[in-house]
């Protein structure tokens, strides 16, 4: 569960007000059309490679799902669905094993209406 929301938020790399912001305004699509980028944030969320700095404080930062309300402004929480709604598109396979892994009832997907 926890890390189908991670990734899903660092696809916004831009939200939770206790976050430092220092990616506030990194581009979702541009950021995973850098096939190099994409697969280290991949690598990182999935727990399969190590994570740059500011990918782990977003990682850190969401570890617990029961408290992305307290973290996030409502702008950032709908670029996190934004985010994810992308990810399941573009990315189904990563999307599906996260959360499988970390989301197996559905309960934040669903909580989220994400898909």
């Amino acid at each position: 569960m926890k890390s189908f929301i991670i990734l899903s938020c660092v696809v916004v790399l831009a939200f939770a007000q206790k976050y430092s912001g220092k990616l506030d305004s990194v581009d979702i699509k541009e950021l995973f059309e850098n096939d190099s980028m994409k697969t280290n944030i991949f690598n990182c969320f999935t727990e399969k490679g190590t994570c740059a700095p500011e990918f782990q404080e977003i990682k850190d930062l969401l570890t617990n799902p029961s408290t992305i309300d307290d973290n996030l402004s409502e702008a950032q929480l709908e670029k996190f669905k934004d985010a994810a709604k992308y990810m399941h598109e573009k990315y189904r396979s990563v999307y599906d094993e996260l959360a499988a892994k970390n989301d197996p009832t559905g309960q934040w997907r669903k909580k989220y209406g994400l898909p």
